[in-house]
């Protein structure tokens, strides 16, 4: 929706054919309305409104699409607007994958992608908005997922413990998905083989480390800035004692605070196991999206030790 004022007029513009006129005077006044072609040329549309005080009216089915102006007329006042040359149409429902790094997020996307939805990129996650939500900023995190461009998020820093309760914050009527593994010591396997060494090190020395190459999922080779060290902080977990307990408290822990979160506030979540049979067409009925495919293709299988 777009706003705009002049004078004693606000129009919202809605969408290329809906559009709603606010009087924002006191007075009694017959109007009329105009719609420019590109070319200015008065088309032979228009439509008469009398107000008798403050208030709106709303016109349906108003071609305003790729016209360059619209004129009220009232009294013997134009009042010119200017106009888009299109409005974009209503986006979708946004996506947010909220399942741990190391649950088949990267298989989801994937198949995310084959159902024709635009992923936001992960490299931007890690690069440039992982730092922010992890120092407790969250705008750039905010911006990303108003934008229009992308229709699906996943990975850091939407995979980060809590940040799902920040985002349901601002976007509560969007949809939630929550990756998980057969059984947490699967996951706790899959992170030990993965991130290797770096998570039995200490996370505030690893924090020091600089930028290195990272070659991941669909994206090539870039350079990233310390993004495990976001993720492994995130987790809040003693890297001594007995690292698989601690991970796996990690892990149930999250899932759960998520799906309690989600039950309490009436949001529209799924909780999806890329491994298991029937999964993606179980997604894409949730989705509301045509598939023929039963099954998500498996994608970063690590094997369990």
């Amino acid at each position: 929706m777009i706003i705009i004022y002049k004078d004693m007029f606000k129009l919202d513009i809605i969408d290329n054919s809906n559009l709603k006129i606010t009087y924002l005077g006191d007075k009694t006044i017959n109007t009329v309305i105009y719609c420019f072609n590109p070319w200015d040329i008065v088309t032979d549309k228009c439509t008469k409104q009398t107000f008798n005080t403050k208030g709106h009216w709303i016109i349906y089915n108003f071609d305003i699409k790729n016209k360059s102006k619209l004129v009220i007329r009232a009294e013997s006042i134009n009042y010119e607007f200017i106009l888009p040359f299109k409005i974009e149409k209503e986006k979708n429902n946004k996506i947010i994958c909220c399942g741990l790094n190391k649950t088949g997020t990267t298989s989801l996307a994937k198949d995310l992608k084959s159902l024709k939805l635009k992923q936001f990129p992960e490299n931007i996650g890690h690069q440039f908005l992982s730092e922010s939500v992890i120092n407790g900023s969250y705008g750039k995190l905010i911006d990303s997922i108003e934008n229009i461009d992308y229709d699906f998020y996943e990975d850091m820093p939407f995979s980060l413990p809590k940040v799902y309760e920040k985002i349901f914050n601002f976007f509560p009527n969007e949809k939630y998905i929550l990756t998980i593994r057969n059984n947490p010591e699967e996951w706790v396997n899959s992170c030990i083989n993965f991130y290797g060494e770096h998570i039995k090190t200490d996370i505030e020395s690893f924090s020091k480390i600089g930028s290195y190459n990272h070659v991941y999922s669909d994206f090539g080779n870039y350079k990233v800035y310390n993004w495990i060290y976001p993720l492994l902080k995130s987790w809040n977990f003693n890297m001594s004692g007995d690292l698989k307990k601690n991970l796996k408290d990690v892990y149930e822990k999250h899932n759960n605070d998520f799906i309690d979160f989600m039950e309490k506030n009436n949001g529209d979540y799924i909780v999806i196991n890329v491994a298991k049979k029937g999964e993606l067409k179980k997604l894409s009925n949730w989705l509301g999206i045509e598939n023929n495919k039963e099954d998500f293709v498996w994608t970063n299988k690590t094997k369990n030790k």
